[in-house]
């Protein structure tokens, strides 16, 4: 019957279940099947009676699936997302391509400006105004470089030798007169021009500050250039002088001071002095590459021209009194018992022989050397000497002081009268060349008359 007891399982226990119809079961298998369409998240609660089902064990493991399924599982499921990322949207992928896109343009953009500069840098760089430019720029710096070097050495001269001598700190001689003479043909003007230079120095450093803006240069050497040319053309003149003058004086503590102040400022005093002389023509070189580097249109190409020519006139001028200078001091070796004829205004204007006849005497053979301001009156020697002397020195004739007589009715012959005091001294000169010498003599005498 229904209501025997059977056989307990192995290991188990004995339970009893309640008995269905087949009719029942059926119908019941029927609603559950139908409730889990519905809702297949809700919990369907079992009815009283109803068998239940055999629990899986949580180890047990699944049925793998065939390669067949898996094919079928993966075609019908979506995409999966890489790295665990969720799956963008059609919008999203859009953007994200429209956004890639203006990146990749963007570089190239960056790119060809790069390479635009880069050539045009290029063409720039190689280019005759550029160089220019660059080379104009190198030689602003040369200036200001060699400015404060120069400045810088002249002011150790100042400083370490002119100043103590001048100002009577160190005594030499016992007449302070003497040592005044000395410190003027030695030293002459060097510090005036010493401190016109530490002027025109702080003048470009100001300027070197506002460059690129500011690249004037010949407006500042303008502002001081007047009153500085003016002091290097009386120095140089005299340069030459104070050297030798310096060579004879023999004086020990002087001397020794010299010697000293060399050791500490490792320059002989010789050197410093020859600075402003060497600074002229380098201003006009430095000045002159400026000029041709500088466009026509620039600003300062007006005053850089003013500056060049006023340096270069300068210069000329100077070479011209030391070519001067150096003929009356080959004169003056050619004359024996010459006296000094060097100084810084006179210069040689012509030389000659002619007769000459004094006082009614007979014609006699003269040498003349006529300087401004000056004649000077030789005889040949018979026997040149080995030194070079060729003449005999007899005297010197202040034109300043003379009468010039032109005798109009004979062509080779004028006279030459001096008044000193109660002494007179007159004489008849006669020449092939006499227009010339009439000439020349009639700038510097006092007095010129028509016989």
């Amino acid at each position: 019957g229904e209501g025997r007891l059977r056989d307990p399982p192995r290991g188990g226990s004995v339970t009893s279940s309640p008995s269905l119809s087949s009719m029942d079961c059926k119908k019941e298998t029927d609603r559950l099947e139908s409730l889990r369409k519905t809702n297949s998240d809700a919990t369907i609660p079992l009815k009283r009676g109803t068998p239940r089902q055999p629990e899986i064990a949580k180890s047990a493991t699944p049925r793998p699936e065939s390669r067949g399924e898996r094919q079928a599982n993966e075609a019908a499921a979506p995409p999966r997302p890489r790295g665990g990322l969720r799956v963008k949207s059609t919008v999203s992928v859009q953007r994200s391509k429209e956004e890639a896109a203006r990146r990749i343009q963007r570089w190239y953009r960056e790119m060809w400006q790069t390479l635009k500069w880069g050539l045009l840098a290029a063409k720039l760089k190689e280019h005759k105004c550029t160089k220019k430019i660059r080379k104009k720029r190198e030689t602003i710096k040369e200036l200001f470089y060699t400015e404060r070097t120069y400045v810088k050495h002249l002011e150790n001269c100042v400083t370490h030798i002119v100043n103590p001598v001048v100002n009577g700190q160190v005594k030499f001689w016992k007449d302070p007169a003497q040592q005044k003479e000395v410190c003027e043909q030695v030293f002459r003007n060097i510090a005036e021009i010493c401190g016109l230079s530490v002027e025109f120095l702080r003048k470009l450093e100001e300027r070197e500050k506002q460059y690129p803006n500011n690249s004037k240069v010949g407006d500042l050497f303008l502002s001081v250039m007047e009153h500085l040319l003016k002091c290097y053309a009386i120095y140089v003149q005299g340069f030459h002088q104070s050297v030798e003058y310096l060579d004879t004086v023999t004086n020990k503590k002087w001397v020794e001071f010299l010697k000293q102040q060399s050791n500490e400022l490792n320059k002989p005093l010789n050197s410093f002095l020859i600075l402003p002389v060497q600074r002229l023509p380098r201003y006009e070189m430095l000045f002159e590459q400026l000029y041709d580097l500088t466009p026509e249109e620039h600003v300062d190409k007006a005053d850089l021209r003013v500056a060049v020519k006023l340096v270069k006139e300068v210069n000329e001028d100077i070479d011209r009194q030391t070519q001067n200078r150096n003929k009356i001091i080959q004169i003056q070796k050619m004359i024996v018992g010459c006296p000094n004829l060097v100084k810084l205004d006179r210069y040689f204007i012509r030389q000659g022989e002619m007769q000459y006849v004094r006082k009614k005497k007979k014609k006699e053979t003269c040498y003349l050397f006529l300087f401004n301001h000056l004649l000077v009156r030789t005889v040949p020697l018979e026997k040149q000497k080995k030194d070079g002397e060729k003449y005999e020195f007899l005297d010197m004739w202040d034109l300043p002081e003379c009468e010039l007589h032109d005798y109009t009715y004979d062509a080779e012959r004028f006279k030459l009268r001096v008044a000193t005091g109660k002494n007179t001294a007159e004489a008849d000169f006669f020449t092939s060349g006499k227009d010339y010498w009439v000439i020349d003599l009639g700038a510097w005498v006092l007095k010129k008359r028509m016989v």
